[in-house]
């Protein structure tokens, strides 16, 4: 018997169902929920921009922040020694973390 006549004669609404929810599961966990993560991850690299802090554009470009205007949401990065640049709040990607100084290039702890 094929699906088509198992409709016809009044087919379980309980398999469809179960083919349906792993589905929508599916859709959420692979979709929604990275987006949402992203999301909020970026909300919060916004909320810590503030002068002094050196960043990465979304282009690639790399700044310290010397000013943040809360009113229109722009910031100003100075992009090289006397070369400032202004710039939307959301075009910031991620906050640079320099290395840590107990760390040197060779990767030896200096104590």
């Amino acid at each position: 018997m094929s699906y088509a006549q198992a409709a016809k004669e009044g087919g379980s609404p309980l398999g469809s169902l179960v083919i349906l929810l792993p589905l929508l599961l599916l859709f959420y966990f692979l979709g929604i929920r990275p987006g949402r993560k992203r999301m909020q991850q970026m909300q919060q690299v916004q909320g810590a921009l503030a002068p002094g802090r050196e960043v990465v554009t979304t282009a690639g470009l790399y700044g310290t922040v010397t000013d943040v205007d809360e009113s229109t949401g722009d910031i100003t990065l100075e992009i090289a020694p006397g070369v400032n640049a202004r710039f939307d709040r959301r075009a910031v990607m991620r906050i640079v973390d320099p290395l840590p100084e107990a760390i040197t290039a060779d990767g030896d702890e200096t104590t």
